[in-house]
């Protein structure tokens, strides 16, 4: 179904982000905390190059790129599930759906927090609304 392939990208890009972050963070860290120091001699073979660290801000920068691009593809699955879910007519439902994929809580919350029964929430509403977002009218 497109709403359960979404949820699982969704649930990868949210992991591939922050590890990419801590990547970032880690090889950012490596790279202020052990910078080399130069001292030219005057020699004419003196090279005051850190080619290692050019490498790790590099990589850095590539890991950067990345964490970007999967922001940006979270962020349209989410736009474009918004606007499925918006298009349900009914307000219950969509409220139930916008909790459950756009805010990440659990259907025992949901029944919860708007004081249904939970087998009201999952075997009623939850599964016709979870219909209505895979084939929209």
């Amino acid at each position: 179904m497109w709403i359960d392939e979404q949820m699982e990208r969704m649930k990868e890009l949210k992991r591939l982000i922050a590890e990419k972050t801590e990547d970032k963070k880690r090889l950012l860290a490596d790279i202020t905390g052990n910078t080399a120091k130069y001292e030219s001699d005057g020699s004419k073979n003196s090279n005051n190059e850190n080619r290692t660290e050019k490498q790790y801000i590099a990589y850095a920068d590539f890991k950067a790129t990345e964490i970007k691009e999967h922001k940006k593809e979270l962020s349209d699955i989410k736009f474009e599930l918004h606007k499925r879910i918006d298009n349900i007519q009914d307000s219950l439902s969509r409220d139930i759906l916008k909790r459950y994929y756009l805010d990440g809580k659990s259907l025992a919350v949901i029944s919860k927090e708007l004081h249904y029964s939970y087998n009201y929430i999952r075997q009623d509403k939850f599964q016709k609304a979870k219909k209505e977002v895979e084939y929209p009218t």
